[in-house]
């Protein structure tokens, strides 16, 4: 997105494109398929989106789960963070393919780390490709 008080673009779109990934402890997801990184400020490396300017950012994360069959635990949370610290929270649970996500304005500072993962290492769930994403944009220079 364009930020007319600092005259640049900052934000990013992606998803994971690799196979089931089965978590079942705390991660970050690195989402790997680079839909738009503008800055490069994602590294699909790392799963981590460097702060490059200090100020106001609208983050949106969307996660699709499939439980083993053998779990009884059906029960997951994914979390966006900033430096370790929870902003947001997204809860799944249920049978089957489900979808959880949420949205969050976070005040960042330049070199903050912006990130999704896993909340609860007693979790057990595969997480989908294609229909799990990850999305940030500068929406004003502080």
């Amino acid at each position: 997105m364009y930020c007319p008080a600092s005259g640049t673009f900052v934000g990013f779109s992606i998803e994971l494109r690799s196979n089931y990934n089965y978590y079942n402890n705390i991660t970050v997801i690195k989402f790997d398929n680079v839909h738009y990184n503008e800055g490069s400020h994602y590294s699909p490396s790392t799963g981590i989106f460097t702060v490059p300017l200090s100020g106001l950012y609208v983050f949106m994360f969307n996660v699709q789960v499939r439980y083993k069959s053998s779990d009884t635990s059906q029960l997951a949370y994914v979390k966006l963070q900033v430096n370790g610290i929870s902003k947001a929270l997204a809860l799944v649970q249920g049978i089957g393919h489900l979808t959880g996500g949420n949205a969050a304005v976070v005040k960042v500072s330049a070199g903050d780390r912006v990130y999704v993962s896993t909340a609860d290492e007693r979790d057990r769930y595969y997480i989908h490709p294609y229909r799990t994403m990850f999305s940030g944009a500068l929406l004003h220079v502080i």
